[in-house]
């Protein structure tokens, strides 16, 4: 049986989930949020830690040691606002030869020298009959990933994978026995600085088309703050519980801006509409900010968006054999589904 530990980095807390991998399918046996060693752990991962820092991950390694969770392989999951993700639809070709492409068309969708660059990819799909098959590539800076991988190793961890929050959900809403999806679906995840928009055919595993808004959650948080005149803290907190259900002023603010990002939306729906002929048939929301934004779809529903659900851990689990322990409770594992996606 293969243990392993997802993690998952947000704003205030780092999480790890222990998933083991049986041969009845998997079990989830903890998840442990403990509080983040840096406030802005992405802004400074690129450099050497502090003496300070370096003080606190000794704690978190010493926290996942009595957990039991320490000297395990780590598989880690980074927001998708660090990483660009690209398709390339290729002819059946060598991995040598795949890198080369990679590398030929990296000026298209790597906004940093690829002398910079730290990428990856996975196949996820092919037609033999066709000769074609399709590339998913994930790309981010050299600086970031080393960082995470010292951090990884200075608590007490080998990190062996790493995904975005999106492309480790792939792999679940792939599985073979995930079969509640509808055919076309649109997987979004937003995050504090910008929102990843996912086109999927579940029916033949493609990520047809990928999207980022450049609005997340700050762009609601700022507008609460400056229209309400109130602090950061209350404004982040009335966007985490939005009050739509009465009309009032909070509903009104909520409602201009979630039309602001809904304009945005619109388009990505329009553009898969033009391209493909048809209109994607639900709506997925992953992430820390899913609850609320499920809440203002809801409330403030447009016939030119789909009708919107959360990707939560009990459906997840339900569709690809996870049981979790008697300690875990399934909706506190909601906004960390991608941390246990990404072990499977």
């Amino acid at each position: 049986m293969a243990r392993k530990v997802g993690i998952i980095i947000e704003q205030k807390t780092i999480t790890f989930v222990d998933v083991t991998d049986t041969t009845g399918g998997y079990q989830l046996s903890k998840v442990l949020s403990v509080p983040m060693p840096s406030p802005n752990f992405y802004d400074s991962i690129d450099k050497a830690p502090t003496e300070e820092l370096v003080k606190e991950r000794n704690i978190v390694r010493d926290t996942l040691t009595k957990e039991g969770l320490g000297d395990r392989e780590a598989y880690f999951v980074i927001p998708d606002y660090l990483a660009s993700m690209q398709i390339l639809n290729l002819p059946i070709i060598t991995d040598k030869e795949i890198v080369s492409a990679i590398e030929l068309q990296a000026d298209e969708f790597i906004p940093y020298p690829l002398s910079k660059a730290s990428y990856d990819y996975q196949i996820i799909a092919s037609d033999k009959q066709k000769n074609a098959m399709s590339v998913l590539v994930l790309v981010s800076l050299q600086d970031v990933i080393k960082g995470i991988e010292n951090f990884i190793l200075d608590i007490g961890l080998y990190p062996t994978s790493l995904e975005s929050v999106s492309s480790s959900l792939f792999k679940s809403l792939f599985h073979k026995n995930h079969v509640a999806l509808k055919e076309l679906v649109v997987l979004m995840n937003m995050e504090d600085r910008s929102t990843q928009i996912s086109v999927i055919n579940t029916k033949n595993n493609l990520v047809i088309m990928t999207y980022t808004i450049n609005i997340g959650s700050t762009f609601f948080v700022h507008g609460i703050q400056n229209y309400a005149n109130v602090l950061p803290q209350e404004a982040a907190a009335l966007f985490a519980k939005p009050q739509v259900t009465e009309e009032n002023q909070q509903k009104k603010l909520l409602s201009m801006l979630f039309d602001e990002f809904s304009k945005e939306l619109v388009k990505v729906m329009t553009s898969t509409l033009e391209r493909l002929n048809l209109m994607p048939q639900s709506l997925l929301l992953v992430g820390e900010h899913a609850a609320s934004l499920k809440l203002l779809f809801d409330a403030f529903p447009s016939s030119q968006i789909p009708a919107s659900e959360m990707l939560t851990f009990e459906s997840m689990a339900k569709a690809l054999h996870i049981t979790p322990s008697i300690a875990v409770e399934p909706k506190k594992v909601d906004p960390f589904v991608a941390a246990v996606s990404t072990c499977l």
